[in-house]
């Protein structure tokens, strides 16, 4: 009688515990870090073509944004790293490079 009265005690405390922890999904948050990373790429892409054409103002205030990406990319993946995913966002480079091979075989 004992054992099954701790058994159905140990039971019961597990399920409450399981029943509290949250699910947290981490697809919208990996799609946001893609997006961050393709922007950040066509801002220094054009910065970059800015600076071959001797447009200095306008190439330092794309970099700016640029940064700013950067900032917010990093700022994605810490939280990220927290809620478990180690390299999110070397992972996310990898989504995007498959992506684009996709894209390019058709």
């Amino acid at each position: 009688m004992k054992k099954v009265l701790f058994l159905v005690l140990g039971l019961s405390v597990t399920m409450a515990v399981m029943s509290q922890t949250k699910v947290i999904s981490k697809k919208p948050e990996q799609k946001e870090l893609r997006e961050d990373i393709k922007d950040k790429r066509e801002h220094k892409k054009a910065a970059v073509k800015d600076l071959t054409k001797l447009k200095i103002k306008k190439a330092g205030k794309e970099q700016d944004v640029v940064n700013a990406d950067r900032k917010e990319i990093h700022k994605e993946s810490k939280e990220l790293r927290a809620v478990g995913d180690k390299h999110p966002a070397h992972h996310a480079k990898k989504v995007i490079h498959k992506q684009h091979e996709a894209k390019e075989n058709g």
